[in-house]
């Protein structure tokens, strides 16, 4: 890449390519560079620069083709998130600003609704804290709108679009910096979130993949509770049928910050974290739905990483 990277997005573009943007480099700066990896030729080249510099930010790829940049972090000390949004348009190798949000956030999600909208919820807030504000992003006006609150203030937290069209939203931080084990689901229809049934275990920055049977395998992540931070080897299965989370059994290695891919096969590649003294790990794991079962993958990684991106090329 044309830059080292930590928490940078990576999107899947139409055209099969990956949009890579923003994040920290080696010297801790938050950058602006984006660069496309080209799966024809194996290589990535630069692509223009984001309006603005950002990490922990959110990138949702568009019915239309273009990526939707929202929120993050401007500098590695800052805790205040931002308001301006801008988009990516693959055809003309450029971003341009779009309408700012209603609140500026950090460490929060972005999920296409079936409606085309964008639902984007929760993070940290610009008084530096978990909190509770949603708002849907609509492309025909360029513009975004209020909708209801969550239940709970959280940021680095899980959504997942259902395949009912609910969006199901897991675990993160509350506002005083413990770790959530509660859930709760997003009706577009009725633009409300409701509760529904809480996780076997308080986490954050875990990760959330859809199967293949539409349940959500949740792995991993960190538990905070007053100050003690215990990285979770554990996963669970939440059925949107019962709206209940079961225990999935036990990952090959505690990670954190770590990547989970839903592959072809309906397995799922569990990739590289940090570990519980907080170093990055070179080991990867496949969970198979069918056995409900973790086995680690035949050799690891050519590089330790946490932090970083796993996308599923076409």
């Amino acid at each position: 890449m044309s830059d080292g990277r930590a928490f940078q997005t990576a999107t899947l573009l139409k055209n099969g390519s990956v949009l890579v943007a923003g994040g920290i480099n080696n010297g801790g700066s938050v950058i602006d560079s984006a660069d496309l990896y080209a799966p024809s030729s194996d290589k990535f080249s630069a692509t223009s620069a984001m309006s603005d510099p950002r990490q922990q930010f959110a990138a949702t790829l568009l019915n239309g083709g273009e990526v939707l940049i929202t929120g993050g972090l401007e500098t590695s000390s800052s805790t205040s998130g931002l308001y301006t949004v801008e988009l990516y348009d693959s055809s003309t190798g450029s971003f341009t600003a779009a309408g700012n949000m209603i609140d500026a956030r950090s460490a929060h999600t972005s999920t296409l609704l079936h409606t085309a909208q964008v639902l984007v919820a929760g993070g940290i807030s610009s008084s530096g804290v978990s909190f509770t504000g949603a708002e849907l992003y609509d492309a025909s006006s360029n513009s975004f709108t209020a909708t209801g609150n969550l239940t709970d203030g959280r940021a680095f937290h899980t959504a997942t679009l259902l395949s009912s069209g609910k969006v199901l939203i897991a675990g993160g931080q509350d506002p005083s910096g413990d770790s959530l084990d509660t859930a709760e689901l997003y009706d577009p229809t009725a633009g409300t979130f409701s509760a529904t049934g809480s996780m076997t275990v308080a986490r954050e920055s875990h990760r959330a993949t859809l199967l293949s049977d539409g349940k959500v395998l949740i792995s991993g992540g960190e538990k905070n509770v007053r100050d003690t931070t215990t990285v979770l080897d554990t996963a669970e299965l939440y059925d949107p049928s019962t709206g209940k989370f079961t225990e999935a059994g036990t990952m090959t290695d505690g990670r954190v910050f770590h990547t989970a891919t839903r592959l072809g096969s309906g397995e799922v590649l569990i990739a590289g974290g940090e570990d519980q003294v907080g170093s990055p790990v070179d080991t990867a794991e496949l969970y198979d739905p069918s056995s409900g079962k973790f086995t680690a993958t035949t050799g690891t990684m050519k590089e330790s990483r946490a932090f970083q991106t796993a996308t599923l090329l076409k």
